[in-house]
């Protein structure tokens, strides 16, 4: 940390020195204080000399970091420095600190204020306990204070001036009984046992000087429970406007035309406006402000629904949209550039069909390069990509909008139907679905890099689940309803989140490290 000399120089008609009894000289009085941190330093040494006389007069700060100009005795001829209008040189030193110089310049009835920066032989270390951590409850979190620097280190090493580490644990949930078995090792574990947050310190010292930062932990699991649907259901699909997500349609042991509205600030469920047509596996889109139902199927339209219903949420009401010209069902959906782009489905497996909403109108895109249905469809950036279905479980399709082309993507390493996904900072989360082979429902969720072209594992969800349906909100995903195991009736009506700053993965593999009493000899 820096240590400043503060000169401030006034050239006053009212005496602020006397220097002889009875005698007022109309002369100013230089004021110099010393601070580091913000707190004053005594014992400074100032020496002030007239540049253009070569005389000097030396002060010295005192308890609150000033000097005071120096009295000379009365019997002396010798009364240092009459400050009037000229050049000045300051120099201030101390022991423990560099000597600094700084050209002052003290002109008639004016006011100057001047920095005169004091570098310390030793600066005070940097604490770097790295930013907040998450984890969850008896997993190890890695603690790290190799990013703590001292400024006194030579370049290549910016670490060799520490010559101690100490982590603190200061707060911990109640009844938590977690500790820190080496407090002075610079990586460790530390395993939280309970959910909640934790507070630690990190104090780095250099032998002289030290400083202390506070560090956060948080812990929890990456999937919560939330308000239960009023229903069981699965086949059904969703879609969010702000922090408002509508629920349509869907199965259990009959076709349900019903709309539920789930409030996600407020963790509460309500019944909305019911759909003309009851329907199952179909597809839901956002555009312009309003939800767009597509497709799907029912017991009097076994095929497939060619109507498409429209829902205002300003006003509440469903509306009539443009049917669609291949009525089919399990088929999926993306909205790109005012667009709603749908894709394969019983009925249709090949077919692309774009509504265009500015001119109310469907057309024919390019066709699939294979036929898909009970799959998922995400949009990252421009390009769309079709993932998983019957027959093509671990297949990834992309097709590029700008181009009109369509491409091969890494196939998914877990192969499902019936699955669901979002995109969540521009990566797409596949979340469970159909495994190949029967009635064997997923729990796995894996995430798509589309810029590395790389599959990742993620934590699966506390149980199987296919036909559900998830949204983002906040950068967490919220899972809805489904069934865990295809064709058995077992339709279930959780509501879930999963946020992915608690999905610890992978088991870390950390080193203990201690501080050796030479500073960091490696």
């Amino acid at each position: 940390m820096q240590v400043y000399a503060i000169m401030a120089v006034t050239m006053t008609t009212t005496p602020l020195l006397s220097v002889k009894v009875g005698k007022i000289i109309d002369e100013g009085t230089m004021v110099v204080s010393t601070v580091e941190g913000g707190y004053p330093v005594s014992g400074v040494q100032v020496e002030v000399t007239s540049i253009d006389s070569k005389k000097s007069s030396q002060w010295i700060t005192n308890a609150k970091g000033y000097a005071v100009a120096h009295k000379a005795s009365p019997e002396s001829e010798d009364y240092g420095i009459k400050l009037k209008s000229g050049n000045y040189e300051v120099k201030v030193t101390k022991s423990g600190y560099l000597t600094n110089t700084a050209k002052v310049f003290l002109a008639e009835d004016d006011f100057v204020e001047k920095i005169v920066p004091l570098d310390p032989s030793n600066h005070r270390p940097v604490a770097e306990p790295g930013p907040v951590q998450y984890g969850n409850p008896g997993k190890p979190v890695k603690l790290d204070s190799t990013k703590s620097t001292d400024a006194d280190a030579a370049e290549d090493d910016p670490t060799y001036g520490i010559a101690s580490v100490e982590w603190e644990l200061v707060g911990a949930p109640t009844n938590s009984k977690a500790n820190l078995a080496q407090k002075n090792f610079r990586k460790q574990k530390f395993i939280p046992d309970l959910k909640g947050e934790y507070n630690l310190t990190l104090t780095v010292s250099d032998g002289e000087l030290e400083q202390v930062k506070e560090h956060r932990i948080l812990v929890d699991t990456p999937y919560a429970e939330k308000t239960p649907i009023p229903i069981a259901i699965g086949g059904h699909k969703v879609a969010s406007i702000k922090s408002q997500v509508y629920l349509t349609g869907g199965w259990n042991k009959t076709f349900s035309n019903r709309v539920f509205l789930y409030d996600l600030d407020k963790n509460e469920w309500s019944e909305g406006e019911p759909l003309q047509y009851a329907r199952n596996h179909h597809t839901m889109a956002v555009l312009n402000g309003a939800i767009y139902v597509i497709g799907g199927h029912n017991a009097q339209m076994e095929g497939g629904i060619e109507h498409t219903e429209v829902y205002n949420p300003h006003i509440n009401k469903w509306a009539r949209g443009v049917p669609l010209p291949t009525p089919r069902y399990s088929l999926a959906s993306v909205v790109v550039k005012g667009k709603i782009y749908t894709f394969g489905g019983l009925g249709g497996p090949t077919k692309v069909e774009i509504f265009d909403s500015a001119e109310e109108v469907w057309t024919q895109g390019p066709p699939m390069p294979r036929g898909r249905y009970r799959h998922a469809a995400e949009v990252v950036g421009e390009k769309i990509y079709l993932i998983g279905g019957k027959g093509t479980e671990t297949l990834v399709d992309i097709f590029d909008t700008t181009k009109n082309e369509w491409s091969e993507g890494p196939p998914m390493p877990t192969g499902r139907y019936y699955l669901d996904s979002v995109v969540i900072n521009d990566h797409i989360m596949v979340i469970g679905g159909h495994g190949i082979g029967e009635r064997a429902g997923e729990a796995k969720v894996e995430i798509f890099d589309p810029k590395a072209g790389i599959w990742d594992p993620k934590n699966p969800m506390p149980f199987p689940l296919d036909i559900h349906a998830s949204v983002v909100y906040e950068d967490k995903v919220y899972i809805f309803g489904g069934e865990k195991e295809f064709g058995a009736s077992a339709a279930v009506n959780n509501t879930f989140v999963y946020d992915p700053r608690f999905d610890i993965y992978k088991t870390l593999l950390i080193k203990d490290e201690a501080v050796p009493e030479d500073p960091f000899l490696r």
